[in-house]
């Protein structure tokens, strides 16, 4: 892969992003996630910073950096504009890639460059979320938000160690690294929760009325489009 510099193309969402990001703020909503900095140091995070860090993992694991391999239809968005381009997450690095066509050379954007992306039909954003677990940074996908209810996909590195042959049927396995997808929910002012996609998580996160779980006992949660349809439904109730 050849990485190189923004071409002309994409000049105008620079410009104008350099122009509408910088000297605003905004404060946030009492019922959205806490948006914060983490300036304590502590040993502990320092070890697992050092741990996931993208150098440490290339030289100890194997594996694929990309949330999908190929390149996806997408868009990017900058300035409140909108630009098509076909893009390919590198979770392990956090940065995207870019191309305006198939034939056309990849473009890899540095981290929080840009700050917002289209991909699957479902903006990427980047953010500094406070969770249960502690702070989370980096690129979110938006899957619903209304304003009190808030459900999120957080792209992360699951390291697995090598194993040793155990039998003449499971042969020695490398230490390696894979993409999965955390779910977060949230409700009104409430810290996001990680959930699994399925109808109990649903059902505890959020206390659910005879109507809701009605529909549920009809849908099962089992993708994110499942999730999706409930909480539109859940919201109109």
């Amino acid at each position: 892969m050849k990485a190189i510099t923004l071409s002309a193309f994409f000049i105008f969402s620079v410009s104008v992003f350099s122009q509408t990001s910088y000297g605003t703020s905004t404060a946030p909503s009492q019922t959205q996630p806490v948006e914060m900095e983490y300036n304590n140091y502590n040993i502990v995070d320092e070890i697992n910073r050092w741990a996931m860090n993208p150098f440490t993992i290339t030289e100890n694991y194997i594996g694929s950096p990309y949330l999908t391999e190929d390149f996806q239809k997408g868009k990017i968005i900058s300035g409140g504009k909108e630009q098509s381009a076909f893009l390919r997450y590198d979770v392990l690095h956090k940065k995207m890639e870019i191309k305006i066509s198939n034939e056309s050379e990849i473009t890899a954007i540095p981290i929080n460059q840009f700050k917002t992306y289209i991909l699957d039909d479902y903006k990427l954003s980047w953010k500094n979320l406070l969770m249960e677990e502690g702070l989370r940074k980096g690129y979110f996908f938006t899957y619903f938000d209304n304003g009190d209810i808030r459900l999120y996909g957080f792209p992360s590195i699951l390291l697995k160690e090598a194993e040793a042959e155990t039998s003449g049927y499971s042969g020695e396995k490398p230490a390696h690294y894979t993409i999965e997808m955390n779910y977060y929910l949230s409700t009104g002012d409430s810290v996001l929760q990680r959930i699994r996609l399925r109808n109990k998580d649903f059902e505890k996160s959020l206390g659910l009325d005879a109507e809701a779980e009605k529909f549920l006992n009809k849908h099962k949660i089992k993708e994110v489009s499942d999730a999706v349809e409930f909480l539109e439904f859940y919201s109109s109730i």
